[in-house]
């Protein structure tokens, strides 16, 4: 990010992006570089539906602010060793 691009918002930020891929064609060319049969271009430009974080269950105080923070706990375990387990939190993003 430039100098001249830190006051923007993250919508102006995207809208700005999204015009470069079109004025650029980046979508086509990124199609048209690719030598594999199958290709799945999953979102177009970089935005995100959703953060994913991990930490530790026992870290009680990190769970609770994940959890203030608007994250949810998706199931998604592993035991690291006998005193701790981690886990993961989700958290979609509201366009």
């Amino acid at each position: 990010m430039t100098s001249q691009n830190q006051a923007e918002t993250v919508q102006q930020r995207e809208d700005r992006i999204r015009n470069r891929w079109k004025r650029d064609q980046v979508f086509a060319r990124s199609v048209e570089q690719r030598t594999e049969a199958e290709f799945v271009f999953y979102e177009g430009p970089p935005t995100a539906a959703a953060w994913e974080l991990r930490t530790i269950r026992e870290e009680t105080c990190n769970c609770y602010f994940f959890e203030k923070m608007g994250y949810r706990l998706t199931g998604v375990s592993q035991p690291l060793n006998e005193r701790a387990t981690l886990v993961s939190y989700q958290k979609s993003v509201s366009q």
